[in-house]
């Protein structure tokens, strides 16, 4: 969604000090505008509100937005939004950004058409173009509980993209849904946190994975790692699911399962689905390709067919940290939008993909 957090993500991202903290770049947005009105005023937002505002737990102040409904003013915010992106964007990288807030444009279903048309409709004035653009980001309501992005519906089903942290879906308190959430694992579906402080040779799960961060959450509910794991392994045989091979690894889990067997796990009225997308060697380092995770995306599309049940189903970016596949974020984005696109007669639901906060700039949206 485009917004004054969006906006000033992206224009960060193609700055000419790529080091610009969020605070001057913020800063130096709202600039654009203030100086428009009266060249001798001087708005400085502090630390603290910069991270609520580009966290989108703020918005920024109406009358600053009020200025934009004063048509007079156009030509001074023309000449400073040319004055901003000379000063603060790389003459190279112009093109790139233009790109960007353009593929931000049309995936925003909260700008109606008209606008949406009439802006793109100036891309052969770059300035004019950054220019709406800018005023449609300011005007828009910084403080959504949902920047989701609808890239393909029928009917009740659907494919949507979202920022933020996937586990706010299936942990939040305030919630009164089910959902399923996504979790790439290794075949051995093994449940044991590898901590820093224990010094392991070959280390398991990392802590810095989602497989170990959703592990941790089950841990401090009450569940130690071995509950886990049995219900996980009694739930494959459940589903008549067995382990085809063994791990070369000495201190992981003996049973391996194929690569996109999806576990089932139950947990306060939520669904996991756990994924099979990588394999460990006998130094722990798991190990997979894009086919693994292609195999894996279709497979969690047939187990959200045969038993999602409706629930809305969260799935993460996969195959771009620690298992070594080497997909860029756009490149997991691309594969996981070609799997769905390739089984739509699979969507009995709502599916969104979650993408982290600090990674959505990195990707261009699109179907």
């Amino acid at each position: 969604m485009l917004n004054i957090s969006t906006f000033t993500k992206t224009c960060k991202k193609y700055a000419k000090n790529r080091r610009i903290s969020d605070e001057k770049m913020l800063n130096s947005v709202v600039e654009i505008l203030t100086f428009a009105v009266n060249k001798s005023e001087e708005i400085h937002i502090d630390k603290n509100r910069v991270s609520e505002i580009m966290n989108k737990k703020y918005d920024i102040p109406k009358y600053i937005k009020n200025y934009l409904y004063d048509s007079s003013l156009d030509e001074l915010l023309y000449d400073n939004v040319q004055a901003f992106f000379d000063e603060s964007i790389s003459n190279n990288d112009v093109d790139s950004l233009i790109a960007d807030f353009t593929d931000l444009l049309k995936a925003d279903s909260s700008i109606d058409s008209k606008t949406t048309e009439r802006i793109l409709s100036l891309n052969s004035d770059k300035n004019a173009f950054l220019m709406e653009v800018f005023k449609i980001s300011v005007l828009a309501d910084n403080k959504s509980s949902s920047d989701s992005i609808i890239l393909w519906e029928n009917g009740v089903n659907s494919v949507n993209v979202v920022s933020g942290d996937i586990f706010a879906f299936p942990f939040c308190k305030r919630k009164n849904y089910t959902c399923i959430t996504v979790i790439p694992v290794n075949t051995s579906f093994d449940t044991h946190i590898s901590r820093n402080y224990e010094n392991s040779a070959y280390p398991l799960v990392s802590e810095k994975t989602l497989h170990g961060q959703w592990l941790y959450r089950i841990v401090q509910s009450g569940t130690d790692e071995d509950g886990i794991y049995e219900k996980i392994i009694t739930g494959l045989k459940a589903r008549d699911i067995q382990p085809t091979g063994r791990s070369l690894s000495d201190n992981a889990k003996a049973d391996c399962y194929p690569i996109g067997t999806v576990a089932i796990y139950e947990h306060n009225s939520n669904y996991f689905f756990l994924t099979a997308i990588s394999e460990f060697n006998e130094k722990n380092n798991a190990h997979s390709t894009a086919e693994d995770i292609e195999k894996s995306v279709n497979n969690v599309l047939k187990e959200y067919n045969e038993s999602g049940q409706g629930y809305d189903l969260y799935i993460p970016l996969m195959g771009t940290g620690h298992s070594r596949t080497g997909l860029s974020n756009q490149e997991s984005f691309d594969l996981i939008i070609k799997c769905m696109k390739e089984n739509t007669d699979l969507i009995q639901g709502k599916i969104t993909i979650v993408i982290r906060s600090e990674d959505i700039t990195t990707i261009k949206i699109g179907w």
